[in-house]
């Protein structure tokens, strides 16, 4: 079942202080920071394998509530099918991690929080936010209702559920990065729950942030509720305009954002891409009843340029020029194909100027990630205690 391994899990020092006594103690020393020993263990690819399938049903579950609330107006009941459908992917989510960390505890005879595989400490924990997020959700609908609109995303018991989600989902892809994952010569199989771990963590992530995802803005929808209603519809669209723009420079961060972040410890095989950015399309337009389901292709597609931009490029933090014109060039070709699209089926309503601009704009938002991933180290820098006093005027 398990691979013993006695790398560390971080490189951080203790220091010799009673503060430092006191952290070695900590659950959070244990569970995150501690060393690790011959105690420890690697999950194997299909442990990885299950535990995404497992957080693709709690993902599902999460986007299919998301289009309740925006399809089923006046909601008022925390108990719905949908409901059911989130918590119990949370419970096999919860029971899968805890499973592989009891097993390992008993076959291995690996004591305390140590039978956590490593990777998992953080989904793990990830586990204990959602379901005290999930307790807290349910007494919050009883007592003060069911949020409406975009309210819904920002209850503190969300956000507690958000994080919980992101800290779960995220952990087969924790555990590929830290265990013996080759850089080269990943297939799709092999690569497969890295490739859905870093796809549902996005997608997760696009959810929380789904009032100002592009893509599921339509103007002429805007423009008939809104336009209709002012004499004068020009700060309507001012609104609009920036909201949509604020919109994709977020959806670059996160979209483009996740992809840059497997290329310091991958090369992630051909597909992967395309994989990443047509899922994370095709839940968020799942959201709207897939009303912009035009829109999947065209990520797809940029996407499937990614894909063929990696293997020509090769990019990588050790080529911080091709890593930056990769990232750039991403982004490129994501926004026309969207913005393009989107024009071609029902009419933009941008400016040839917003649409212009909002594209350099998203295009420089990719291009400094990828900038801030690449930056040398400081070198050269002189400590305090070495600099000579300056010469006090008067002198000599």
């Amino acid at each position: 079942m398990a691979t013993l391994t006695g790398q560390a899990r971080t490189g951080l020092p203790v220091p010799g202080s009673i503060a430092g006594a006191l952290l070695r103690n900590s659950v959070f020393w244990r569970l995150w920071v501690r060393p690790a020993t011959a105690q420890s263990w690697s999950t194997a690819w299909w442990h990885d394998l299950v535990s995404v399938l497992f957080g693709a049903w709690l993902a599902i579950g999460l986007f299919v509530d998301g289009w309740a609330h925006n399809a089923l107006r006046g909601l008022e009941t925390f108990f719905t099918p949908w409901h059911a459908l989130l918590y119990s992917g949370f419970l096999a989510c919860a029971l899968w991690y805890l499973g592989l960390t009891v097993r390992a505890r008993i076959a291995h005879r690996i004591p305390s929080l140590g039978a956590i595989p490593v990777g998992y400490g953080w989904g793990v924990a990830g586990v204990f936010l959602f379901g005290t997020g999930g307790i807290g959700d349910m007494m919050w609908h009883l007592f003060f209702g069911i949020e409406q609109g975009i309210d819904a995303l920002f209850s503190p018991t969300h956000l507690l559920l958000a994080i919980g989600l992101v800290t779960i989902l995220a952990a087969p892809l924790r555990a590929a990065w830290r265990g013996p994952s080759p850089r080269v010569g990943h297939t799709i199989r092999s690569f497969l729950p890295v490739i859905l771990s870093i796809t549902l963590t996005v997608s997760v992530i696009a959810f929380f942030f789904m009032y100002l995802w592009t893509p599921l803005r339509p103007y002429h929808i805007v423009k008939a509720i809104y336009f209709s209603r002012f004499a004068n519809g020009g700060d309507v669209r001012a609104s609009y305009i920036t909201s949509g723009v604020t919109g994709m420079l977020v959806m670059t961060a996160v979209m483009i954002g996740g992809v840059l972040w497997l290329l310091p410890r991958w090369r992630p095989p051909f597909g992967t891409v395309t994989i990443v950015f047509g899922l994370v399309a095709t839940l968020m337009s799942g959201i709207g009843a897939f009303e912009q389901a035009h829109l999947i292709w065209p990520q797809a597609l940029a996407g499937l340029f990614g894909d063929v931009a990696i293997r020509h490029l090769d990019p990588a933090p050790a080529r911080p020029t091709m890593f930056r014109v990769f990232a750039a060039l991403l982004a490129l070709v994501l926004w026309i194909g969207v913005l393009g699209t989107d024009a071609v089926y029902r009419g933009l309503g941008w400016s040839p100027e917003v649409i212009g601009g909002s594209v350099v704009w998203a295009v420089l938002t990719a291009l400094g990630i990828a900038m801030l991933m690449t930056l040398d180290p400081v070198v050269g820098v002189v400590a305090p205690s070495t600099v000579p006093s300056p010469v006090e005027s008067g002198t000599g």
